[in-house]
């Protein structure tokens, strides 16, 4: 009998422990030489982006079934843009997106470009807190791709700026 109540208290914990224990969202940016703009792919979890919508004012959307109305829209990409800041010198870099694309693996890929930046650009600083607000443990990484290599960024709350070199 002991192991019938242990083997259902493991199976009702195990439940509880599945609610996302860890939070992640990815990003993808590279240099494009020829407009000189930033490109970023970020990838988020489905989930993460109801439980934003859940907290404002708009209801949950399917998005494999239908398109984002602006304010949706709007609504996103400031929370992304809020979650992910480029700094030049002081100056804030804009980045504007561009689309999405759900995937079958319940991740949504939002492309963003920047704005150009000026031809002595060498150095910018990433912010890249998106969610932390939402989920205390999150964490961010930025994959960065120049020319033939490509450099990895871990962003947690206590560190969630990295000096990024564009050039090699």
């Amino acid at each position: 009998m002991k192991q019938v109540l242990f083997i259902i208290f493991l199976v009702f914990s195990s439940f509880k422990l599945q609610a996302h224990n860890y939070y992640f969202a990815f990003a993808e940016m590279e240099l494009n030489s020829s407009t000189n703009q930033l490109e970023i792919t970020f990838i988020i979890n489905n989930h993460d982006i109801d439980h934003w919508l859940e907290k404002s004012k708009y209801s949950l959307i399917d998005f494999e079934n239908s398109t984002i109305h602006d304010s949706i829209n709007t609504f996103i990409s400031n929370k992304i843009k809020y979650g992910f800041n480029l700094n030049s010198k002081n100056k804030n870099i804009s980045i504007k997106l561009i689309g999405f694309d759900m995937k079958s693996d319940g991740n949504i890929q939002f492309y963003y470009e920047s704005e150009v930046l000026p031809s002595n650009t060498n150095q910018i600083e990433v912010s890249f807190n998106l969610l932390m607000d939402l989920y205390p443990d999150q964490q961010n990484k930025l994959i960065f791709l120049k020319e033939d290599s490509k450099e990895s960024f871990v962003f947690v709350k206590k560190e969630s700026k990295h000096l990024i070199s564009l050039k090699k």
